[in-house]
């Protein structure tokens, strides 16, 4: 089980439960806020629910769900907005494409960019996975690391669906 708060030794109540009641599945990691190591297993391999540096963000490819996450991420941080483009549902590509198309919006949308907490942060944190279907999955994050969270902090659900062979991001959502 991931842990989260300023303490150490403090446990968490379990991943916040996503919209529909259903609750992310927690991660088996835990996370002392700047690396992370699977219990009982390989450290070699990238967990789930490890922290990634904000530095580490790198387009990692979209064969995995949170490799997909983590292009999405790395492209937001680096205002790459083909990049952002690449990393969703093809819908939702060309929509962001559209607005993007357009001066006004695009610049609303761009000074965004640089207010979003993976620029605020010190990276982020993989706190859960559920397959909703072979499919689909949501993956849940965390902005920072476990001693940079507060009280305000909220999860932020990505769901992603697999397109030919690469997961894509559907949507994006707050936990509830």
């Amino acid at each position: 089980m991931a842990k989260r708060g300023g303490d150490a030794g403090t446990e968490p109540s379990g991943p916040e439960p996503i919209k529909g009641g259903e609750t992310p599945a927690p991660s088996p990691v835990i996370n002392d806020g700047g690396s992370s190591t699977e219990a009982g297993g390989d450290t070699s391999a990238e967990p789930e629910g490890e922290f990634i540096a904000r530095e580490d963000l790198k387009i990692a490819g979209y064969g995995a769900p949170d490799r997909a996450v983590r292009s999405y991420l790395a492209a937001l941080a680096a205002n790459d907005v083909d990049a952002m483009a690449d990393a969703l549902i093809p819908e939702k590509a060309e929509e962001f494409r559209n607005l993007m198309s357009v001066p006004a919006l695009s610049g609303d949308i761009l000074r965004g960019m640089t207010n979003s907490p993976v620029l605020q942060r010190s990276g982020v944190r993989i706190v859960g996975k559920d397959e909703v279907a072979d499919d689909e999955i949501r993956v849940s994050i965390r902005f920072g690391s476990v001693a940079e969270a507060t009280a305000n902090d909220v999860t932020t659900v990505y769901t992603l669906k697999r397109i030919a062979g690469d997961w894509k991001i559907a949507d994006t959502r707050r936990a509830e």
